[in-house]
């Protein structure tokens, strides 16, 4: 008899439930639940019981891949009770739900970025349930840092920050904050020209823009921008705000803006404003990397951007890390084959699961 109940739920339900669960982001929002089904991806909507008790939400989008389309649990499951995630059984009933999805889906894989703080013990537990660490290690999902918006403060900033902060100070780059559809468009600028010298990891800038004017519409997003007296634009943020939490999700800065320290007046900027909005934490969102990766001294092509995060003082936080059921093994291994050929072209290392 399985300890777990897995059942399909509504939206309603979903948005009610999600109030109660730790670790949360705005991926899993009600409003990206409904960006994603915008987007006509097969999706689905579960929660995670023991006996009358929810213990666990779950989400998941079918995506089309060139190996053949995966079921991806995307910051997901969620946990209402993290002592669930301490639970091996949890995770094997888990394992027996997914297989099911994916071969339902006909999917090639299922694929989860489980949002719980990574630990030694629920890792222990995730290989046992036989689940396999992925080939990827670039998911926002997994290592983060965060700002307490309240501690912040400009003495505290590397003595390198404060330096590039005066210089672009003595350019007058003046901030502004818009919570207006329209200006979406100053980020959306810059990002386009990023994406088309290739100098960003980006999305299509017209999925993006979908997606953030989805959020703009529910009144979540605050573009952050700065320009000189000639209203020369130089750089541009896009930051989702949900209840007392923000989360710096997009960045762009033009290359003459990387000179003029723009890229650190416009974070501090950022945190001033998000001061008086009452904001408690910015989470700054992907880009960073985990202790293991920093103490074995790995190449890695985000270490640049993790030390510009660090000189704002911002601290570590790793979940577990992305995570594969093979539903179709032959044309799974096909596909760790390729992820991992691209993995390496972009710099990025491999580390087992058991390397947690």
């Amino acid at each position: 008899m399985p300890k777990y109940t897995f059942a399909p739920l509504s939206e309603k339900e979903y948005a009610t439930h999600i109030k109660k669960a730790s670790y949360t982001t705005f991926y899993n929002s009600p409003e990206r639940m409904r960006f994603i089904a915008h987007r006509n991806r097969k999706t689905g909507l579960y929660k995670i019981s023991v006996n009358d008790s929810v213990v666990a939400l779950a989400f998941y989008q079918v995506i089309p891949a060139r190996s053949g389309s995966f079921v991806y649990f995307q910051h997901s499951p969620v946990f209402i009770d993290t002592r669930s995630a301490e639970d091996v059984t949890f995770w094997q009933e888990l394992r027996s739900f997914a297989v099911e999805i994916g071969q339902k889906e006909q999917a090639v894989y299922v694929r989860f970025t489980p949002r719980i703080p990574s630990k030694k013990e629920i890792v222990t537990d995730i290989m046992t349930a036989g689940f396999k660490r992925a080939p990827v290690q670039e998911l926002d999902a997994c290592v983060t840092r965060t700002i307490t918006v309240a501690q912040y403060a400009e003495a505290n900033l590397r003595e390198d920050h404060q330096k590039m902060l005066e210089r672009a100070r003595k350019r007058n780059l003046e901030p502004a904050f818009s919570i207006e559809v329209a200006a979406l468009e100053d980020f959306v600028s810059i990002y386009r020209t990023l994406a088309a010298k290739k100098q960003i990891d980006y999305v299509p800038v017209d999925y993006l823009k979908e997606e953030l004017k989805t959020y703009a519409e529910s009144g979540q997003i605050l573009i952050a921008s700065l320009r000189d007296d000639k209203e020369t634009l130089y750089a541009a943020s896009a930051i989702i705000i949900q209840g007392h939490s923000a989360w710096n999700y997009w960045s762009a800065i033009t290359d003459q803006g990387k000179e003029l320290g723009a890229d650190v007046l416009l974070l501090h900027e950022t945190l001033e404003e998000l001061k008086k909005r009452k904001t408690t934490v910015l989470d700054l969102w992907g880009g960073s990397v985990s202790k293991e990766v920093a103490e074995k001294g790995l190449p890695h092509p985000w270490k640049s951007m993790d030390q510009f995060k660090q000189g704002f003082g911002a601290v570590l936080s790793e979940y577990v890390p992305t995570l594969d059921l093979p539903v179709k093994a032959p044309q799974y291994l096909a596909a760790v084959f390729y992820q991992r050929a691209l993995m390496l072209k972009r710099g990025y290392p491999y580390l087992p699961l058991s390397g947690v």
